[in-house]
């Protein structure tokens, strides 16, 4: 049979009530009383339930994760491990994350994720690129955002980013140390903001070089490929 807070607070000697106050680190609770508490808590392994800890904090103890579709995937895994991160992170602060994914062509009107609608979260972090209209949804819900990977066009958000730009010029920059003069530049959706600015310090560190590029070769209105001029004789790739 699962402890109860009844059986706790028997052990400690002290009300239900009480117990609560000290699970949720309330100031009014003298010190000997709460030492007292957290080793009976301690001794019978309790966990308070997460339900009932909300009732009293009024807070769900919960974190809304939000993909778009096409950024989950076995082929793109690197949202993935910024998922497990987040994970990670929340599991040691006590909260859990709560994933949903969203289409990548979201449109105004389309149903919100649950946990938003149900307000069932504290905040909710985006990862990638997020349609704009989800973005105004949950700005006009109120509900605290960070973002990932990711910075809108509009508005002042917290935002978590890499130095896509300087990535791009190291990136090409040790290819050309190396030797290497005909260096493409294969990308997925160039109008995401990361993408677009490693491909910005790409052009950079060619240009710096010397190294002249000219041909732009698009596949599939997902894939990029930016050619030096002395490489457009290859004109029939295959995505």
């Amino acid at each position: 049979m699962a402890v109860t807070i009844k059986d706790v607070a028997k052990k400690a000697n002290v009300s239900p009530a009480t117990v609560s106050l000290v699970i949720h680190k309330h100031q009014r609770i003298s010190s000997q009383t709460r030492s007292r508490v957290l080793k009976a808590i301690k001794e019978l392994n309790y966990h308070p339930s997460r339900s009932a800890r909300g009732l009293v904090s009024r807070q769900s103890g919960n974190i809304g994760f939000i993909l778009r579709d096409d950024h989950f995937s076995r082929i793109e895994p690197f949202y993935t491990k910024i998922f497990l991160g987040t994970e990670f992170q929340a599991r040691g602060d006590e909260y859990y994350i709560l994933l949903t994914t969203v289409p990548a062509d979201f449109k105004k009107g389309d149903q919100l994720p649950r946990f938003v609608l149900e307000r069932n979260i504290e905040g909710v972090i985006l990862a990638g690129k997020i349609p704009l209209t989800l973005i105004e949804a949950l700005i006009n819900s109120g509900i605290p955002l960070v973002f990932v990977d990711y910075y809108p066009p509009n508005g002042n958000y917290p935002v978590v980013m890499i130095d896509n730009i300087a990535g791009g010029i190291q990136a090409t920059t040790h290819l050309i140390q190396c030797g290497h003069r005909r260096i493409a530049f294969i990308a997925g959706d160039i109008e995401h903001p990361s993408i677009n600015e490693r491909f910005q310090g790409y052009k950079m560190a060619l240009e710096k070089a010397r190294i002249d590029f000219e041909n732009w070769i698009k596949l599939n209105q997902k894939v990029l490929f930016s050619l030096p001029s002395h490489f457009h004789r290859i004109t029939n790739i295959q995505g």
